[in-house]
């Protein structure tokens, strides 16, 4: 590095590399070392590698609407009133939170690193595995030095912006503005909530306020819960007061861990549990999947009949459905 006084001047000698590493001296030291390859990328006196790291500085409340593509699949979501909808592949309300946090990260989007002044084929732009495009409100044109103002001042007017995300790499994803050549890498947490559908997670709930039929399995059979007098009855019995005001009250506040991705599918191939809730607006199924996975990864895949979505379910909540006795 650059110094004016001598003494704080260091020099690195990057020598001959091969696939087990490269050749380094530090100044006329007599003693080299080899070190891993990694280290001659890092010793690249390119420019980008001095560039700042921000790639999109916005406000979040400056976006409009934005759509991803992912799969072939494109979601679209809008904004009004401050609230965000999903306008494709279904109209629907989007999730807040989901949402929310998505915006902030990508109006404010920086890069993990740069990594090349232009792609290679290897960063797999040619088919980009998610497309996220930005429509934002310009801010206002200022008046011109006469103290006119232009024919659109006072107007915001629409512009946008797209992101490329290309293949998977160390920490993240090759990503680029579609207008720009430089790559940066995407962080992990900005890519793991660009791929996730932004569906309202408490699409999966059912109104069991407003019910007067349930059907739920237990244990090998088929129950019907039906309210008579105010209360709730089973097989001609009061059903336990306690317990199914528990359950009803879990069905009514359900609330899915993520969406796992859009589909035509109206069922699973093989439920382990199907809850039918008849109320005024008609019969609305929820259907459980098996629980796969271990640990904190362990989910349960659910699809709601009038919801063309998968979600995923926390295993405390199948359990809570398939532990209820009336």
């Amino acid at each position: 590095y650059r110094s004016d006084q001598d003494d704080l001047v260091e020099s690195i000698d990057v020598g001959a590399s091969d696939t087990v590493g490269v050749w380094v001296r530090r100044g006329a030291e007599p003693v080299i070392a080899r070190f891993v390859g990694d280290v001659e990328a890092l010793l690249d006196p390119s420019a980008l590698r001095f560039r700042a790291r921000d790639v999109i500085t916005r406000e979040a409340d400056d976006v409009l609407s934005f759509s991803i593509v992912r799969d072939g699949i494109e979601e679209r979501l809008a904004t009004e009133n401050g609230a965000w909808r999903s306008e494709a592949p279904s109209a629907s309300s989007a999730d807040r939170i989901a949402t929310r946090d998505l915006v902030r990260a990508l109006t404010s989007l920086r890069a993990a690193r740069w990594v090349a002044d232009e792609e290679t084929p290897a960063m797999g732009f040619a088919a980009p595995r998610y497309r996220v495009h930005l429509t934002m409100r310009e801010p206002v044109a200022p008046s011109d030095e006469s103290g006119e103002e232009g024919a659109d001042a006072g107007t915001p007017q629409p512009t946008s912006l797209e992101l490329l995300v290309g293949g998977a790499t160390d920490g993240g994803a090759f990503a680029r503005r579609e207008t720009e050549r430089s790559v940066f890498v995407l962080s992990t947490d900005v890519l793991e909530a660009i791929s996730q559908p932004l569906l309202d997670r408490e699409l999966v709930a059912l109104a069991t306020s407003s019910a007067a039929r349930i059907t739920l399995p237990v244990l090998s059979s088929t129950v019907v819960l039906e309210r008579s007098d105010g209360g709730w009855s089973s097989g001609g019995r009061v059903a336990a007061p306690d317990a199914t005001a528990a359950f009803l009250e879990r069905l009514r506040s359900l609330r899915a861990r993520r969406v796992l991705g859009y589909t035509d599918a109206t069922a699973l191939s093989s439920p382990q549990s199907v809850v039918a809730v008849e109320g005024p607006g008609g019969t609305r199924r929820l259907e459980i999947g098996g629980i796969a996975g271990a640990g904190a990864a362990a989910q349960a895949p659910a699809f709601v009949s009038d919801v063309g979505a998968t979600f995923a379910l926390s295993p405390d909540i199948v359990d809570e459905v398939a532990s209820y006795r009336p």
